[in-house]
């Protein structure tokens, strides 16, 4: 998925002794935020105001991913196992106590201020935050049950295209095309031979694109699902989906988080870092679901997962010889 909000994001506040919150942010802000954004900054938030007495409140209404108008993020996940530390917002709440009123920007301020890097905060809250409903969680284990039959290695790749190009173009950055997330995938992990390679996204031309290339290089079987809203052979427009009903808001939603558990639940993963989706699932899959950080690929031109800049840390450093390094620890 791409970009959610285009009026305004998720509001979040807390109250009791230290009254705090995360509210709408400015008009910049406020455009260009789709599901991963506002998801990685509940997991700020939560971390940041959940051990400050109060309550963490999430307002959905502009959130663009919901099953009815007064629904939002509590129509997919579950609020009880926070204990109390986040809830739905609702204007009677806030009247009966004040609340302070934080911006997006503020949060990560905050984080930067504290010297907190966004996978450290955000492996601390993905186990209370990313607690689905009944229902999601019903319609899920009958996917993983399918994922579960499925020849390993499981590889699964997070195809990136769609309104993301015109982003690139935007950005000067480089953009990650269909065979860089293969190759980079191969080069980690050479002997990777056979299995099956799960492919989702929102770009139909370029998983099919992904597909062909990948069955090429390991002899896997390609499995993909086709996001229902998008048009055949196309890719994810936010724009659209803001303005379809909230029948397919809610089913597109739950494809969505479909997708986000194949590569939860995938033996490995290859994503990029242009898109905001493969940080949350790599915390996830770390926090949640107890994958080794390595089998993470970050595939963009940045090469950002765990064991690409440990990689790049220690060829930095040359051969350090062993008299030289025991010196050192001793002035320690």
């Amino acid at each position: 998925m791409s970009e959610m909000m285009v009026c305004r994001p998720l509001h979040c506040s807390a109250r009791k002794d230290t009254p705090l919150e995360c509210a709408s942010v400015s008009e910049q802000e406020r455009q260009h935020k789709g599901f991963a954004a506002n998801a990685v900054h509940i997991l700020h938030a939560y971390t940041v105001f959940s051990q400050n007495n109060g309550t963490l409140y999430l307002n959905s209404t502009e959130f663009q991913y919901k099953c009815a108008n007064e629904g939002g993020w509590h129509d997919f996940f579950d609020f009880s196992s926070t204990n109390g530390s986040m809830a739905k917002y609702s204007a009677e709440a806030e009247q009966q106590e004040p609340c302070a009123r934080y911006t997006f920007h503020d949060v990560d301020l905050m984080l930067h201020n504290m010297k907190y890097d966004w996978f450290s905060i955000d492996t601390a809250a993905a186990k209370k935050v990313w607690t689905f409903t009944k229902w999601v969680q019903d319609e899920l284990d009958a996917v993983l049950e399918e994922l579960a039959q499925m020849p390993a290695p499981r590889m699964g790749f997070h195809i990136r295209g769609g309104d993301k190009l015109s982003e690139d173009v935007q950005l000067s950055r480089m953009t990650t095309r269909p065979e860089d997330f293969v190759t980079n995938l191969a080069e980690a992990f050479p002997d990777l031979k056979g299995g099956t390679c799960i492919m989702v996204g929102d770009d139909q031309e370029w998983i099919a694109q992904a597909s062909k290339i990948a069955a090429a290089t390991f002899g896997c079987k390609p499995f993909s699902k086709t996001l229902f809203h998008i048009p055949t052979g196309g890719s994810h427009d936010q724009e659209t989906f803001n303005h379809e009903n909230f029948e397919t808001k809610c089913a597109g939603t739950l494809q969505f988080l479909v997708d986000i558990e194949f590569l939860n639940h995938a033996d490995y993963f290859v994503g990029t870092t242009n898109s905001g989706l493969p940080h949350i699932v790599d915390v996830l899959r770390f926090a949640v679901y107890n994958k080794d950080r390595s089998t993470f690929v970050d595939a963009s031109f940045r090469h950002q997962d765990w064991y690409s800049r440990m990689r790049r840390f220690w060829q930095s450093k040359g051969p350090q010889p062993k008299r030289r390094l025991l010196r050192s620890l001793w002035r320690t």
